[in-house]
């Protein structure tokens, strides 16, 4: 990031003045010319951040994220995505395997999930550009939007979605560190905006009624048979069938009902079993 002698002017520890301030910056750029340069459009010069001696960037680190975060700059996506496994990675590789999960993922979610996605993509925006922009740390742009957002001095469209994103109805919790981060990774988890709004949305799905089940009918053509087996008997026969009909389709296969959910489904069943 390339700042100007006018940025640095009310830095808490740095000269008072813009005199000051550029005396500073030229003696450090002395030795490292490269770090200055004409700013376009200008004649005042601006000095490249990243280059400057670490108890300078401290001092003025916190007047640079709050410029940062105080502009409306576009995002450039150049984050690196940290490959550690999370508790989202078994459920992206399903769905990819598998795009009519993720279809129905979207589908089922509620305006309100939706909508705590969205504002969960917009912080993890912010933190990504705050990273880039800012030359500093994901952890610390995550930490210094958290301070913020306990100060209540983030621009009203981020208190927005700080509030929207916690999912706690009633609840005056401002949002956590390990949440934050683990936004931001599922954010660069997704490849696109379907991918990113079923990973980012929060849990409590609406329960589905009996015919929106759809694995119900293999299962009730095998229970509801004239001879009348038990729920037992037709479960081992509905998991032949299941093996036979996704046979060489692992993502299927995988995500077989467990006869706990086949007793769910039935008792949603207005028809006694």
């Amino acid at each position: 990031m390339w700042i100007t002698v006018a940025d640095l002017v009310g830095c808490k520890g740095l000269p008072s003045t813009e005199r000051g301030c550029r005396k500073l910056l030229d003696k450090v750029a002395l030795n490292m010319p490269d770090i200055r340069r004409k700013k376009a459009g200008s004649k005042a010069f601006e000095y490249d951040v990243s280059y400057l001696p670490s108890n300078i960037q401290s001092l003025i680190e916190p007047h640079l994220l709050k410029h940062v975060i105080t502009s409306r700059a576009p995002q450039r996506n150049v984050a690196k995505l940290d490959t550690k496994k999370t508790s989202n990675s078994s459920t992206l590789d399903l769905m990819r395997q598998c795009p009519s999960l993720l279809e129905n993922k979207i589908n089922e979610l509620t305006d309100n999930q939706r909508q705590i996605a969205d504002a969960r993509m917009s912080l993890a925006i912010e933190v990504l550009r705050i990273e880039e922009q800012a030359s500093t740390s994901r952890i610390r742009a995550i930490r210094f939007i958290i301070e913020q957002a306990k100060a209540a001095t983030l621009p009203e469209r981020l208190m927005l979605a700080v509030n929207r994103a916690n999912a706690r109805k009633g609840s005056t919790r401002v949002i956590g560190e390990r949440s934050l981060n683990q936004w931001v990774v599922d954010y660069l988890r997704g490849k696109d905006a379907a991918e990113r709004l079923a990973l980012l949305a929060p849990g409590h799905h609406k329960a589905k009624k009996a015919v929106e089940i759809s694995w119900l009918p293999m299962f009730l053509a095998i229970y509801r048979q004239p001879n009348g087996i038990s729920i037992a008997e037709a479960y081992r026969q509905f998991c032949d069938e299941w093996a036979a009909v996704y046979e060489g389709q692992p993502a299927m296969l995988n995500v077989l009902p467990s006869l706990d959910a086949v007793h769910r489904a039935l008792a949603k069943l207005k028809s006694p079993e």
